[in-house]
């Protein structure tokens, strides 16, 4: 599921289903002792050295988010960045 949101009011509503997502997704990972521990966050941080601890976690993540009433978020682009290095062709 991809989203798009222009304008003020929009941006807002973006930020907040962010917020609202990211607390979901942070209780469901919560159960799992090494994200709680905050292991995940540092092979994250560290991912050019601990790319296959970081691949294995976010495999975990993507097999606790297949069983969760909600969808998760695993990124953000923003397209204004990348729009002047955007070919359309």
């Amino acid at each position: 599921l991809i989203k798009e949101y222009t304008g003020k009011l929009a941006l807002e509503l973006a930020r907040r289903e962010q917020i609202s997502i990211a607390r979901l997704q942070s209780e469901l990972v919560a159960q799992n002792e090494d994200a709680a521990d905050g292991d995940w966050i540092q092979a994250a941080a560290s991912r050019t050295v601990l790319s296959r601890k970081d691949d294995s976690n976010v495999g975990d993540l993507l097999e606790l988010l297949s069983k969760a009433p909600f969808l998760g978020i695993l990124g953000e682009v923003n397209l204004a960045e990348l729009e002047e290095d955007m070919d359309p062709n």
